[in-house]
């Protein structure tokens, strides 16, 4: 009886020993994975019992000079799966002479969203407190007046402003580079479908019977020293690209394949945010993720990556495939413009990017209105493959690829137009509809403001009403487009 009830004891002794190493396991997860502090309250260590941290596994983005790259072709059989930097591709473009002065006087009347860099803000890119400035007031007061000194204020021109929008004649000076001339980009209206698929949207573009224009790409990039935008994943997940004419930048990029395993949050949220126990004040905080100076208590995981560093210089080009995390800073006062475009040489690597990724960031979307193939959903990498191998619109490209038709382009020739003034005439005329819609919206959110305020008097109503017609959207998209037509006209 007693060698049973010991046999008995070692039995149970035997099925409980597997769940506490099953326990132990899960507990060594948390720990090495750094949720646990976010979960638990934990006495402080002395500052010289914490292991010392390794550290970001930093390594050079490849550079290659310009008259090294034959053809397209070459550039992307060798480069395509790669952050790579060519150097002075871009020197020969007409935007590397023109200098501040140059820049003012070409697009002084032209306006661009500006921002400043928040470290606690979980919108794009770290940007917040968004400003429209007239281009010309912006260079003065940020750049050209402070130049070889300190800006008085960090405010980035850093995206949300197309060339065509806000400078057309930009356009001439800043032609797309040759290895992603012939690409797909979305235009305008099909932009409008991918955010909102709106059926008015829709029905437009089923009826025109030609492609709008894309106001919003290439966009434009002013910024002085030290401005940033921190590491994001773009719209899309379409390669990017940046040709970077005044200054100096530097890039800090991680691969998806990276990303995928140790940062995958990056496919859902536009910044990396967690929130932690703080030991010395005994609460929770909310960290954001900063590539630039980067917390490795917060976020262990970044030791996991490699993160490609690399400055690009005044009359660079710098390419990135799909879905690159990236974050990026202004070293010196710089100008760059930059776009998103699928070149036929990887449209297998964007699906299976697309499709790994669970279709974030609308990348199957934006493909639907863009090829365009707007019969079927799109679910699966093949049904991507085969939206844009059988478009005509991407047939066409590749078969221009093929017989190496690709050089440098200026944006009315990659759209399809015959030359700047029908493109530009055309930009204006997307303008204007846009603006008339949004008079339409302004004027209807007034008059039911209006409508709230009849059974009131006194200051305040009157107050609101005036500033809600002062302020309202419309007022700054009509000098824009003003201006915009008026430079297409004259």
């Amino acid at each position: 009886m007693m060698r049973r009830r010991r046999g008995g004891k070692g039995r149970r002794r035997r099925r409980v020993w597997p769940a506490v190493v099953s326990l132990a396991v899960v507990l060594a997860w948390y720990v090495s994975s750094g949720l646990l502090s976010a979960i638990t309250t934990r006495a402080p260590l002395e500052e010289e019992s914490r292991p010392p941290r390794a550290g970001l596994k930093t390594v050079p983005i490849l550079r290659v000079p310009a008259d090294s790259i034959g053809s397209t072709k070459e550039f992307f059989d060798k480069y395509g799966d790669q952050v790579v930097i060519v150097e002075n591709e871009v020197r020969h473009h007409g935007a590397f002479k023109l200098g501040w002065q140059g820049l003012r006087g070409l697009c002084k009347g032209g306006s661009v969203q500006t921002n400043l860099y928040d470290p606690s803000s979980n919108s794009w890119g770290g940007q917040s407190r968004h400003k429209l400035l007239p281009l010309g007031e912006y260079l003065d007061d940020y750049i050209i007046l402070n130049e070889g000194g300190v800006a008085k204020e960090l405010r980035y021109a850093g995206g949300a402003s197309g060339v065509p929008k806000t400078c057309p004649a930009l356009g001439q000076y800043t032609p797309v580079p040759r290895f992603v001339a012939l690409a797909l980009t979305p235009r305008e209206v099909e932009r409008e479908l991918a955010q909102n698929d709106a059926t008015e949207a829709k029905s437009r573009f089923l009826s025109s019977g030609t492609h709008d224009v894309l106001l919003g790409q290439p966009e434009i990039f002013i910024g002085p020293p030290g401005t940033i935008t921190e590491l994001h994943m773009d719209a899309w997940l379409v390669p990017f690209w940046m040709s970077v004419y005044i200054g100096r930048k530097t890039f800090r990029t991680i691969r998806y394949e990276d990303s995928r395993t140790h940062l995958n949050y990056y496919k859902e949220f536009a910044r990396a945010e967690k929130r932690l126990y703080d030991d010395s004040t005994g609460t929770y905080v909310t960290k954001q993720l900063e590539i630039f100076d980067p917390d490795l208590e917060a976020f262990p995981e970044l030791e996991n990556v490699k993160v490609y560093e690399g400055t690009v210089n005044a009359g660079d080009w710098v390419y990135l495939p799909s879905a690159t995390l990236h974050g990026v800073r202004n070293d010196e006062a710089s100008f760059a413009v930059s776009s998103n475009s699928l070149s036929p040489p990887v449209i297998d690597q964007f699906a299976e990017t697309c499709a790994d990724a669970e279709f974030s960031n609308q990348c199957a979307l934006m493909v639907r209105y863009a090829a365009p193939c707007l019969d079927e959903e799109i679910d699966s990498a093949q049904k991507l493959k085969s939206c844009l191998y059988e478009s005509p619109r991407m047939r066409k490209l590749i078969g221009r690829y093929e017989r190496n038709e690709s050089r440098d382009m200026f944006l009315f020739e990659t759209e399809g137009f015959r030359d700047f003034e029908a493109w530009c005439q055309r930009v204006c005329a997307v303008l204007e509809a846009q603006l008339k819609t949004q008079m339409e919206s302004d004027q209807d959110r007034i008059q039911r403001a209006q409508e709230d305020f009849k059974l009131k008097s006194g200051v305040e109503s009157h107050y609101v009403l005036e500033l809600m017609r002062t302020e309202a959207p419309s007022i700054q998209m009509e000098r824009l487009t003003e201006y915009v037509c008026g430079s297409c006209f004259s």
